[in-house]
């Protein structure tokens, strides 16, 4: 089989398996070739070079499993968040760009030389671009789990802010959470927490189910991180950064007016509401 047989057979099954819900035919193409040890552009440079019969047979059970819904971003091993490549590994919430907004609300509002927390930090993406933005900053990052805890010391080591940042497990609706903020003061908490309701979970697709469910599943109605975080930022007076899913906004803002805090709304890129900052004095 060529280079341009594959590309043909593998266009062929993203089609008949309904690919686009995932990702484009190129992509998986040129996710296919990198991650085999060809060019990505093999399919345009080099359509007419032979493949091993094997390797030929290893990249379409590849394919097909990547069009069952296996994330294209655990199967490469890398994902840009903020303009860095950053490492992604299974048992680890994927980066999205809808988490920059928090990076960009972090950077404007955080004062010099500060520390900031970054709670459910999965990957540490969150955290680490914001060290990345600013070299003034230092943070230190919380998870419950063990294998995004050692991502994020691999994510912070490879983009070289390992120095500014700490990691640390912790159940961030324990009061061991209450216990950090006044020990440590940070100037802002950062989280993008789990927001999905329980009961909508398995009615997500395929390749988002394949995603921790810890780093997912928000409660019976996603809200219960946002709660505690509101409750924690009453009590210590330390202001939160949080990520909200879509159409969220209204509820939280409902908590935050009954527990007298100023809470204030950034859109993504898409115009969806997708960062609040929640504190004493933050409009």
């Amino acid at each position: 089989m060529t280079v341009l047989e594959l590309t043909r057979t593998v266009i062929s099954l993203h089609r008949e398996m309904g690919g686009e819900a995932y990702f484009s035919a190129g992509e998986l193409v040129a996710a296919l070739l990198e991650k085999n040890g060809l060019p990505r552009e093999a399919r345009l440079l080099e359509p007419e070079k032979a493949l091993p019969e094997a390797l030929s047979h290893k990249m379409l059970a590849e394919a097909k499993a990547l069009l069952d819904g296996a994330p294209l971003q655990y199967y490469l091993g890398t994902q840009f968040f903020d303009g860095e490549e950053y490492l992604c590994r299974e048992k680890v919430l994927i980066p999205r760009r809808d988490s920059e907004v928090l990076v960009r609300v972090g950077e404007s509002f955080v004062p010099r030389n500060a520390k900031v927390f970054d709670f459910c930090c999965g990957s540490g993406c969150i955290g680490i671009a914001l060290l990345r933005r600013r070299a003034d900053l230092a943070c230190h990052s919380f998870d419950l789990s063990p294998e995004a805890l050692a991502l994020t010391a691999d994510n912070a080591a490879k983009l070289a802010v390992r120095d500014r940042l700490s990691v640390t497990g912790l159940d961030v609706l324990s009061p061991a959470a209450e216990e950090a903020l006044l020990r440590e003061r940070p100037a802002l908490v950062l989280s993008n927490p789990p927001y999905i309701p329980t009961g909508e979970i398995a009615a997500l697709p395929a390749n988002v189910r394949r995603e921790p469910k810890l780093a997912l599943d928000g409660g019976a109605d996603g809200l219960a991180f946002y709660r505690r975080f509101l409750l924690l930022c009453k009590k210590t007076g330390v202001p939160f950064a949080v990520e909200i899913g879509k159409d969220q906004e209204k509820e939280i803002f409902l908590f935050a007016e009954k527990a007298e805090l100023s809470c204030k709304a950034f859109p993504d890129e898409s115009g969806i509401l997708r960062c609040l900052l929640i504190g004493e004095n933050v409009v």
